[in-house]
């Protein structure tokens, strides 16, 4: 169990980075819009909606592994 716990704070660790890269990305793309610098509106939200799927299914894997069905 202690195993699984300490599996379960490291899958929380990675996930709040994959959100405050989503935050850091977020600012910056507005911040340089007006500049015409950073990602075209469909870079962006390729990445910020692939990243979110990422999150999504590594925390239903986590999810998964520790709360198995019998």
């Amino acid at each position: 169990m202690s195993e699984r716990i300490r599996y379960a704070s490291h899958a929380y660790g990675i996930t709040q980075a994959w959100i405050g890269f989503l935050m850091v990305l977020t600012i910056a793309q507005s911040a340089l819009q007006p500049l015409k610098v950073g990602l075209s509106d469909t870079a962006f939200i390729t990445v910020f909606t692939t990243t979110t799927a990422s999150v999504f299914g590594f925390w239903l894997l986590v999810g998964q592994y520790l709360f198995r069905k019998r």
